[in-house]
This record gives C-alpha cells, sequence and structure tokens, in this order.
C-alpha cells in the first residue's frame, strides 16, 4: 500500500480523511525507518521525538490550534522534570 501510494487504505476511517497528509506521510516514512533490518540506518529517539513534534505541529497547524503544546508539551515536561523515579537495578 505504501509503495502504491495509496494512504487512504492506510489510516484509520474514523479520521474521516480530517488529516494532514504530508505529517501523516513524514510519520509513516518515519514509521518505516524504524523497522529497518539494519540497525545502523534506524533513527536516535531523539530524532524519533523532533519528527514527531514538527508532525504534531503541522496538524496543529493544519486544523487551526494554538501553538501552546509546543511550550507546554507534556513530552518535553516528562522528559525534562526530575520526577526522583528511576530504574531499579535488577
Amino acid at each position: 500500500m505504501l509503495t502504491r501510494g495509496d494512504i487512504k487504505t492506510i489510516v484509520d476511517p474514523d479520521l474521516n480523511e480530517e488529516y494532514d497528509s504530508g505529517s501523516l506521510w513524514k510519520a509513516l516514512e518515519l514509521a518505516m525507518s524504524c523497522v529497518n533490518p539494519s540497525p545502523v540506518a534506524r533513527p536516535d529517539m531523539s530524532h524519533v521525538v523532533q519528527e514527531l513534534k514538527e508532525c504534531v505541529k503541522s496538524e496543529n497547524l493544519r486544523a487551526g490550534l494554538s501553538q501552546v503544546m509546543e511550550s507546554n508539551s507534556s513530552v518535553d515536561q516528562d522528559m525534562s522534570s526530575d520526577s526522583g523515579m528511576t530504574p531499579n537495578a535488577r
């Protein structure tokens, strides 16, 4: 389906075609790069997070939503706050 460019059969029909196709393609291409058989060719997590943020930003612009998310992202807050929670040694 991807090679034919048939994105409508991949997307959840409940979205009712209300999405930015550019950011959707970007997210799909990112997902495909994450499952590359060669570990060296896979993106690191910081790249994945940055790309997904750009997809969300693009979708928010399309939907006319405010850009508050960029400065108040729960992902950013989770990653920057020190909750005192650390993994336990096994």
